[in-house]
């Protein structure tokens, strides 16, 4: 985890912790392993391990609350896809069978990584606005392409962006709540936005774009010294979900 974002999740976890003294909640870090020393699924993999041994630990599945930004929101993405549709067996993923009658409390999304292209209109639209121009994610995309790209069936979980309609459909059943926030002038809004609009509507969804927000605006705020939108949006939607 970068230090940025310790710092921002410290100071939401204190902040709710502050206003619930006698329901103190606790946050934990997955170190997964980065291009090129991890080829999918292999993060998804540690998530999973992850979420399985919280629950062996008397956790339930409801007090488990999952959030992911950038890469890290695309990871969140891949978790939900293989609840919803398990990852064949071919690569090595453990399924993640939840007690029966419960869902993970929520997943909180922030400016996802959905697609590896950069045809969307939104590239060039922010590619002088955002914090990398559109040249520059698209050799980010092209370097990480091989690593995510590893078989047919990484499509979807790869790049939720290329998933089909229908393909969240159900996601009300394995988790309580779901976040996902892009900001107006990244250069992936188009692309984040089609993938808020393929997960079914419904109370437990809760998107947010972010006037004149840039990838990841809530951790340049908290950088800043600032509370922006995003992160008071963020904060405040993590706290109604810990009630």
């Amino acid at each position: 985890m970068q230090d940025f974002a310790a710092d921002y999740w410290k100071t939401t976890v204190d902040s709710i912790n502050s206003s619930n003294p006698d329901t103190p909640v606790g946050l934990v870090a997955l170190i997964y392993p980065l291009i090129p020393d991890g080829n999918f699924p292999s993060q998804l993999t540690q998530i999973v391990i992850a979420i399985q041994h919280l629950i062996s630990q008397g956790t339930k599945p409801e007090n488990i609350h999952i959030a992911g930004e950038s890469a890290g929101g695309g990871l969140v993405l891949q978790l939900l896809s293989h609840l919803l549709h398990p990852i064949p067996p071919s690569l090595s993923v453990p399924s993640l069978n939840l007690p029966e009658g419960t869902k993970l409390g929520s997943l909180c999304i922030m400016s996802p990584i959905v697609s590896l292209k950069t045809s969307a209109a939104s590239h060039q639209e922010n590619t002088d606005k955002d914090v990398l121009p559109s040249w520059s994610w698209g050799e980010l995309f092209e370097y990480a392409s091989p690593f995510l790209k590893t078989s047919d069936a990484a499509g979807p979980y790869a790049e939720a962006w290329t998933a089909s309609e229908g393909w969240f459909f159900g996601a009300d059943t394995v988790v309580k709540r779901v976040f996902i926030s892009v900001g107006e002038y990244e250069c992936m809004r188009d692309d984040v936005v089609d993938v808020m609009n393929k997960l079914p509507k419904g109370s437990y969804l809760t998107t947010f774009i972010e006037k004149k927000g840039v990838h990841n605006s809530q951790y340049l705020d908290c950088m800043a010294g600032e509370a922006g939108e995003s992160a008071v949006n963020i904060a405040e939607w993590v706290k109604q979900s810990l009630q």
